[in-house]
């Protein structure tokens, strides 16, 4: 195995002063930790084996763009791509590369939950994104593209598929 992608996130409206500590580290536990043991077991197997692999980690536009009612997810997000940059580093003498896919607001899974649930929310993500959503399709193309011969020479970048999400900050 010589890519690995790490692909665990999610969580639903969590506002700090009413999120109780527990379920904070929860959120930020599943998002951010969740994924350094993963890097910690494959890197170890990469280099016991001489494996020049590549590690792609799943991260959100709310790393960069933090909405009120999710800071333990957009923090663990903003972790993990610094995180990802720094093993890009560590490991880029051994031919081991890390990117990762940092898609907007994707209709599926938590986040169509809480787009349709959430009005407050709807609005944010439709305002930021430029009133436009990612299928799951265009995220998965993204990583198709990351595992390609195409981005061979990729390392310690974040792909940001997200509608333009990420242009400047219209909050």
């Amino acid at each position: 195995m010589d890519t690995v992608i790490g692909h665990a996130g999610g969580c639903e409206l969590h506002p700090f002063a009413s999120t109780s500590e527990a379920e904070y580290e929860r959120i930020f536990h599943f998002n951010y930790f969740s994924q350094t043991y993963l890097a910690r077991s494959v890197l170890a197997q990469w280099m016991q084996r001489k494996i020049a692999g590549h590690l792609i980690f799943t991260s959100s536009y709310v790393a960069r763009m933090p909405h009120t009612q999710i800071p333990a997810y957009s923090s663990a997000k903003a972790a993990l791509e610094n995180f990802a940059r720094s093993l890009a580093l560590e490991y880029a003498l051994t031919g081991i590369r890390v990117n990762v896919v940092s898609p907007g607001n994707v209709a599926a899974g938590s986040s169509l939950k809480v787009f349709d649930e959430d009005p407050a929310y709807r609005e944010f993500v439709l305002r930021v994104s430029l009133g436009r959503r990612n299928s799951p399709e265009s995220i998965a193309n993204a990583f198709v593209f990351l595992c390609s011969p195409l981005a061979a020479e990729i390392n310690g970048q974040i792909l940001s598929p997200d509608y333009g999400a990420g242009i400047g900050n219209r909050l």
